[in-house]
């Protein structure tokens, strides 16, 4: 955990001055949320979408393996005057189980932020999502595709394949499972009905300096 939370520590610290507010992704989804929602965020980061549902007034729990970044999420959740319904914890999703309670989340949701972790773990950790949620309550989840065919290149090039779909690049593990495979992968964690379905990021708002469009699949789900 050491190892992962310092490599976030330093990616965090160096986007630092990258603040370009909540995605497009959290403003498209937020509105099916119930409202006063308790909201888990994997992966959250510095936290621009976790402070974007405590404005429309969610209780918000915040997990992720940097200490720098949940620092961050707080300082900007006190600037915003909203830090009251906010609540975070230091977690290694490659390791740690989610620390939530069978049925006690009305959303769980998660950014680009599951991609570094193995077919098997990946899996179980949509088994955890599911028995957090409370019944009707509702996953949103993000992960990058294959379909980003630039991407795909430059990840069989430089790195070594730790399994299909899931490489070693400077020793940090990355996924790409095709859609197919994560339905698969749903279907053995348990969950009877998800949908699954590319999703297409426009990041134009950032500058040229970055890709003008983030491929990703779209995976969610509702409790039972």
């Amino acid at each position: 955990m050491d190892d992962d939370a310092k490599r976030w520590d330093e990616i965090h610290k160096r986007l630092a001055n990258e603040d370009y507010g909540h995605s497009i992704y959290a403003e498209k989804v937020e509105p099916q949320f119930p409202r006063n929602a308790v909201v888990v965020d994997l992966g959250g980061g510095t936290g621009a979408d976790v402070v974007f549902f405590l404005r429309k007034g969610h209780n918000v729990f915040l997990l992720d393996v940097s200490e720098y970044a949940l620092d961050e999420a707080k300082r900007r959740a006190k600037e915003a005057v909203v830090d009251k319904k906010l609540t975070v914890q230091k977690i290694d999703f490659g390791h740690d189980k989610l620390p939530l309670q069978s049925g006690s989340c009305d959303v769980i949701y998660s950014r680009v932020a599951l991609n570094y972790f193995p077919k098997e773990r990946t899996t179980g950790l949509f088994y955890e999502i599911y028995e957090a949620l409370k019944k009707g309550g509702k996953a949103y989840v993000t992960l990058k595709s294959p379909r980003d065919t630039e991407e795909m290149r430059f990840l069989e090039s430089t790195s070594v394949i730790f399994e299909p779909y899931v490489f070693i690049q400077n020793g940090q593990l990355r996924s790409r499972f095709p859609e197919s495979v994560l339905r698969e992968m749903l279907t053995d964690a348990g969950i009877p009905r998800f949908d699954v379905r590319a999703y297409d990021e426009d990041l134009t708002h950032k500058g040229v300096e970055h890709k003008g469009t983030l491929h990703l699949t779209e995976i969610t789900f509702t409790k039972n």
